[in-house]
């Protein structure tokens, strides 16, 4: 469970992001926001995507 995203509760830092994106980024994330961790096998250094 996260109970804090840079000092703030997760709520409402992922407002602050969201808010913060494009209004087309903002549409596709009302539809619905799928949070995770994918793992690649094929990495050395696992990281952040770059694309």
């Amino acid at each position: 469970m996260i109970t804090e995203l840079g000092g703030l509760p997760p709520l409402l830092r992922l407002r602050e992001i969201v808010e913060g994106l494009p209004p087309g980024e903002q549409e596709l994330i009302s539809r619905g926001l799928q949070i995770g961790i994918v793992v690649d096998e094929h990495l050395a250094t696992p990281g952040r995507a770059t694309s």
